[in-house]
């Protein structure tokens, strides 16, 4: 039950208070499924959201990090999906430190949920 609750209060708190960065890009587009909402930060325009409503919300950086988080369907948990872009030139230690800053952040997140 204390599992339920946890991932409640990470989903409300990352509704209330949207990633700002994500691995020091700033997030400019958040995506809300359960509200049915885009929501495109630079020019601050919505868009629905045409899918099947369900509690899953999304994270594009500027330069094109992404953050996905869900409470799983079938376990008390919740899910967080991700991943950086880099040119192809990229080394894999420069993609290796660009994840380890999105999941530093999204740690980060979590724990402020949590406090």
């Amino acid at each position: 039950m204390e599992g339920l609750q946890n991932i409640q209060r990470i989903m409300a708190s990352l509704r209330e208070k949207p990633p700002a960065k994500l691995a020091g890009a700033p997030v400019v587009e958040t995506r809300d499924y359960l509200q049915r909402e885009i929501v495109h930060l630079p020019a601050g325009t919505t868009a629905p959201i045409t899918l099947p409503v369900s509690d899953v919300l999304y994270y594009a950086a500027e330069d094109g990090s992404w953050v996905c988080v869900r409470p799983s369907g079938t376990e008390p948990k919740i899910k967080i999906y991700f991943g950086v872009y880099l040119p192809p030139a990229a080394s894999i230690q420069i993609a290796e430190t660009r994840l380890a800053k999105v999941v530093d952040d999204i740690k980060e997140i979590v724990d402020n949920a949590l406090a």
